[in-house]
């Protein structure tokens, strides 16, 4: 249902109150609302297919969303698996941690940050050279294992080091966006 009421704050503030336990003390302290609790709104339904059982604000007019698109996905696509790099216990063990302490990895299963430790593929980078360039498109992040690394932004310069345990480029992941900034090996590094 495409629908927005004509007041937003008051329909707010009474769909608040309607969730509040039922008390005296409410309408005492919310005298405002206090019809709210038991008020049937009145609705002009922009299609015959709305839902009886839903009360909507005065104002509030329902109707359809035009439409809903999503990028296609071909059978090889579906077919897709991970990679998978050998590792030892004790670096997948750690490489797991670093996954959920993550904000963009730290949401799955125990299944799924397994998969993606095991997808992980260790990158040596000698001091001095550049992981990743300011603008350029971004398809994956690096979480630093050993070594210590700049980031610099133009415009500004020297911004943050990263060091163990660190990663970076997951905006590029989410969003789809070049890269937002230069990261380089300040020492010998593993990523």
């Amino acid at each position: 249902v495409n629908a927005r009421p004509s007041e937003p704050i008051k329909y707010l503030a009474q769909s608040l109150y309607q969730s509040l336990p039922v008390a005296e003390q409410n309408d005492q302290e919310f005298p405002e609302f206090a019809s709210a609790r038991n008020h049937s709104y009145n609705v002009r339904v922009g299609d015959s297919s709305s839902n009886p059982n839903v009360q909507y604000p005065e104002g509030f007019v329902p109707s359809r969303r035009p439409s809903v698109c999503g990028e296609s996905i071909s059978e090889e696509e579906l077919a897709w698996r991970p990679p998978t790099f050998d590792k030892d216990l004790e670096t997948l063990t750690r490489l797991k941690e670093m996954l959920t302490k993550n904000i963009l990895f730290s949401h799955l299963s125990e299944e799924n940050i397994a998969t993606v430790a095991d997808a992980l593929e260790l990158v040596e980078i000698p001091a001095g050279e550049m992981v990743i360039k300011q603008h350029d498109t971004g398809n994956a992040c690096y979480f630093v294992e050993e070594g210590s690394l700049k980031c610099d932004v133009e415009g500004r310069g020297h911004v943050c080091n990263y060091a163990k345990e660190d990663s970076f480029g997951e905006v590029a992941l989410m969003y789809g966006n070049i890269r937002g900034a230069t990261i380089s090996a300040i020492t010998d590094s593993k990523l």
